[in-house]
């Protein structure tokens, strides 16, 4: 991931983000995860994704980023907190834009900083 740019304005946040990686885990119908050798995780997905936040308390940032990969364009309202020193929850749902996309999905992501 390469963050292009971060604008603050008053409360709330801007991000700009370009992203490019393979995707971890795959349903035996997803066609955006089997590259050329048919592997899972073979082909890299390259996309954007433009990020709106704010803070709604010290720990809780509320916001909502759109997101494209491969022609697949998603809406994503979500929570991020703060669970104590480096530990991180990220929880939305993700809306499909469009008929590539899928029409519905849940994101967790449980971010732990070691050092």
């Amino acid at each position: 991931m390469i963050r292009l740019h971060t604008a603050v304005l008053g409360a709330v946040a801007l991000l700009v983000t370009l992203v490019a990686g393979a995707p971890a885990l795959a349903g035996p119908h997803d066609d955006a995860i089997s590259g050329e050798s048919g592997e899972p995780g073979s082909k890299w997905e390259i996309g954007y994704a433009l990020g709106l936040s704010t803070a709604l308390s010290a720990n809780v940032t509320a916001g909502v980023e759109l997101k494209d990969f491969e022609g697949k364009a998603y809406a994503i309202p979500g929570l991020y907190v703060t669970l104590g020193a480096g530990k991180r929850l990220n929880i939305g749902t993700a809306f499909g834009l469009n008929g590539k996309a899928d029409d519905f999905q849940l994101k967790t992501i449980v971010e732990y900083e070691m050092f």
